[in-house]
């Protein structure tokens, strides 16, 4: 009889403590999931503020004219490939914070509280030389993310 007490006791215990192991495990997942949300938007912003300072700060420098110019000379080879290649790396490191992006690696919604117009208005800027990057041989995928991203912006903004 005692131990029919005794094993129904430990059973009880036992199952107390997976209870508690459970809550506990469901807990700590909610915990962490959380603390990845904050680490994403923390790099959200540190990437945006980053790209900021490094890029957007001189592409908005070019002025309308200035993108104007560079699309007429195009048809040089020559001259359009020197004063593209002053603006390509500027306009990749914007490809690259697209993608990460879209890849949920940095936080959608904080980008857009950050600058979601900014962006949109910086593309629409740089498309005419984007376009013509796309018509080189290689570049019919140029900047696809970056244009991707303002897309779901322009949803967002509008």
């Amino acid at each position: 009889m005692i131990n029919d007490v005794v094993s129904i006791v430990s059973v009880l215990i036992s199952l107390v403590a997976t209870v508690f192991a459970a809550v506990g495990l469901t807990q700590s997942k909610k915990y962490n999931k959380l603390c990845l949300e904050r680490q994403r938007k923390e790099a959200t912003i540190y990437a945006y503020q980053t790209l900021q300072e490094q890029v957007l700060d001189n592409l908005v420098k070019i002025d309308s004219k200035e993108i104007f110019d560079i699309v007429e000379c195009m048809d040089d080879s020559i001259e359009f490939t020197e004063i593209y290649n002053e603006y390509r790396p500027l306009i990749a490191r914007c490809e690259h914070f697209a993608v990460g992006v879209n890849n949920n690696i940095y936080d959608f919604s904080v980008l857009l509280e950050l600058s979601g117009i900014h962006l949109v208005n910086l593309y629409a800027k740089l498309k005419p030389i984007i376009l013509c990057s796309r018509k080189a041989d290689d570049g019919k995928h140029a900047f696809k993310n970056f244009e991707r991203l303002v897309d779901k912006l322009k949803k967002e903004v509008n």
